[in-house]
């Protein structure tokens, strides 16, 4: 289907050339999975099936911007043609999905989970991310509040609630990472989604449900959100943040400074637009109440300074707010963007980029060690 799109790749280095494959920066032990996967896709072990934007926009009209993601594997970025939202098209089936999480997800991303200290410091790392959600919902919760994190991972998020007096839960797919938060003193933590809750949290209602970097992941998110309403009190809210590829230039984790390939990985089926998110919310039947542009700072992950989308969202939905909503097409804006933010990263010159090169400037002890780097 892609073969009859317009073909607008964002550079030379975005193209797959089989004969000249991209050679990303990883371990031996992560090329090899990525080598499986690739081979996976290339005998039909993981089926390819098309990948519609959640917005409803029709995709013939999409413009496909990469062949490649960040680990040289042969997927398709497209541009939706409505909102702007990049995603992969063709992407993974479920059955393959389930292989690739199962199997290759945490290996590959070098996460993977054991019982030494650095997880325990992965699991502290959370509280950043948490420390700012309660900012950004201010008085929206009680004391009396019910908190679940889905995509708790090993729970870091959900103890800092925990232990800051809120009635909290967390549920994740990932076997590994729920027992070594249990290992480190996590409670409430479920296998599963909502609707695998065990029987004493079955009928639960909650007042907030956060996904933080996960709702890029799911493979049907108006689905999930359609869904998720049931588990609302009635002044419920949900929190989703999401990288933001449209700020990519002007600050973040070096490397992905103005780099839109290191955004474009395997795992994350959707790099939402403002506008998609819009959409998405109000297809589900949500309004949205709030919305922040940032990062969540002050974690370890060099990561955790990478621009995001922080949305609060809740079922309120009025005709008023659907037609305020009728946002313009913005997938000409987002692809000059991006085609801008390429021309200027090629010559070091976006404004992060920049602005780094100034902060080393002011640092002779940065200097200094750069010089190491270079003479090493």
């Amino acid at each position: 289907m892609n073969a009859t799109l317009e073909r607008q790749i964002i550079s030379p280095r975005y193209e797959f050339d089989s004969l000249n494959p991209y050679q990303p920066s990883v371990s031996k032990t992560q090329q090899n999975f990525i080598d499986k996967i690739k081979l996976n896709i290339d005998n039909n072990s993981y089926t390819l099936q098309h990948s519609a934007c959640p917005c409803e926009a029709n995709d013939s009209e999409d413009v496909i911007v990469s062949e490649i993601d960040r680990y040289g594997i042969p997927l398709t970025s497209v541009v939706c043609n409505r909102c702007g939202t990049v995603r992969f098209d063709p992407y993974l089936d479920e059955e393959s999905l389930a292989d690739f999480y199962t199997n290759m997800y945490r290996k590959m991303y070098a996460m993977d989970v054991d019982d030494s200290e650095d997880y325990g410091d992965y699991i502290a790392s959370q509280s950043s991310y948490s420390e700012k959600l309660l900012q950004f919902i201010s008085d929206s919760l009680t004391p009396a509040s019910r908190l679940c994190e889905v995509g708790c991972g090993g729970g870091g998020s959900v103890k800092f609630m925990q232990e800051r007096g809120y009635d909290a839960i967390g549920c994740d797919y990932d076997v590994a990472a729920l027992q070594a938060g249990r290992r480190f003193g996590v409670k409430h933590l479920y296998y599963g989604d909502l609707s695998a809750l065990p029987a004493e949290q079955k009928d639960a209602k909650f007042d907030l449900i956060y996904l933080h970097h996960v709702f890029e992941h799911l493979d049907q998110p108006l689905k999930f959100l359609q869904d998720i309403r049931q588990y609302l009190t009635p002044n419920g809210k949900i929190v989703l943040i999401v990288p933001d590829i449209s700020r990519i230039d002007q600050f973040g984790h070096l490397p992905a400074l103005g780099n839109l390939l290191m955004y474009l990985h395997i795992a994350h089926k959707y790099n939402f637009s403002v506008d998609g998110l819009y959409r998405i919310a109000n297809r589900a039947g949500f309004s949205v109440e709030n919305m922040e542009f940032g990062s969540s700072s002050k974690s370890s992950s060099p990561w955790s300074s990478s621009p995001e989308i922080w949305m609060q969202i809740s079922p309120n939905m009025t005709q008023e707010s659907t037609t305020n909503l009728e946002l313009s097409s913005r997938s000409s804006k987002m692809l000059k963007y991006l085609q801008r933010t390429e021309a200027l990263f090629s010559l070091g010159l976006c404004r992060g980029q920049i602005a780094y090169k100034l902060s080393a400037l002011a640092s002779p002890n940065k200097i200094v060690s750069k010089l190491r780097r270079m003479m090493s």
